[in-house]
């Protein structure tokens, strides 16, 4: 294993000054693993923990979701779409308390950029800054783009 630069540097003072680095070299080694394995076990501790918040919030309105899914299939349901946009809503909000970024709404018009969007049909093939509308909205989590939105030309009212 390498040590980082600033140690490595001190021991090669050491040994300049003939001063027998070995014993400190290898102790040096042996606490860096294990500042590495402990700093390994916090982050999968911290990533647990993170997904664990961010089910417990979801589970409600995914419960409902699931349920309503089972309902809607029913012959006798009464189950309309606003029942369902609600839990909907919910987890989207939840999602976005936690870094989700929705990239444009279904028939919003803006400039194509290629970074957030991409043609929805192989045969649409937009310049930077042109007009689009989108279809599907991307999804994004921290200004990182997750998916791009989908989007179409603009058409013409006429």
């Amino acid at each position: 294993m390498k040590l980082p630069k600033p140690i490595d540097n001190l021991l090669s003072r050491l040994r300049s000054r003939g001063l027998d680095t070995s014993p400190a070299q290898a102790f040096l080694k042996s606490e860096l693993e294990s500042l590495r394995e402990e700093q390994k076990a916090l982050v999968e501790k911290t990533a647990a923990d993170t997904y664990k918040s961010l089910l417990s919030e979801s589970a409600s309105p995914l419960s409902q979701l699931i349920l309503q899914s089972q309902l809607v299939q029913s012959p006798n349901s009464s189950l309309s779409a606003e029942d369902i946009l609600v839990h909907v809503k919910r987890l989207i909000t939840i999602l976005e308390k936690n870094g989700l970024e929705v990239i444009g709404a279904p028939g919003e018009i803006l400039p194509y950029d290629p970074k957030l969007h991409e043609p929805a049909s192989p045969d649409f093939s937009p310049q930077i800054g042109n007009p689009v509308q989108i279809r599907f909205p991307g999804i994004g989590h921290h200004s990182t783009v997750l998916r791009k939105a989908a989007v179409d030309a603009v058409l013409r009212k006429s």
